[in-house]
């Protein structure tokens, strides 16, 4: 499943998406869909992707800017404006991503309209349990409370 968070920073703040081949598949034809419906969506309710402690919602853009914007700062709450154009130019990098023979690789989803937050989509260049919400955590190596 692709997982997904809004990472934020003074100076570089983010929403990082991260999967494999198949997840890279699955946010391509999201992509694609979008390009030609251009209705909103909500990335928590799309199947194929873990749930998030990031809420972003897909919406086409009516005299907008476009880009990854942050709504709620307190509740991770986002929305994405792109035109048709811009996500089949994003479909395709992320399908990219997805072809078998490529084991990693990432790349940075910008539309160039300032104030924008960048959307990096990775696949290989992060352990498997980053950015896992709403399941236990993997054990550390740590002592904890009762396991000594």
């Amino acid at each position: 499943m692709l997982r997904y968070s809004f990472l934020p920073s003074d100076f570089n703040p983010m929403v990082l998406m991260l999967g494999e081949a198949q997840d890279m598949r699955v946010l391509s034809k999201l992509l694609e869909s979008f390009a030609q419906s251009a209705g909103e969506m909500n990335l928590g309710r799309a199947k194929g992707f873990a749930p998030s402690d990031t809420q972003i919602t897909l919406t086409g853009a009516e005299n907008e800017r476009l880009g990854m914007r942050l709504l709620s700062p307190q509740q991770k709450v986002l929305c994405w404006v792109l035109d048709s154009s811009t996500a089949m130019l994003f479909a395709e990098m992320v399908h990219g991503l997805g072809e078998p023979n490529q084991k990693s690789g990432s790349q940075k989803l910008l539309c160039g309209c300032y104030p924008e937050i960048p959307v990096k989509v990775s696949r290989g260049e992060f352990t498997d349990d980053y950015l896992i919400f709403g399941q236990p955590a993997l054990k550390s190596g740590w002592p904890t409370k009762g396991s000594e």
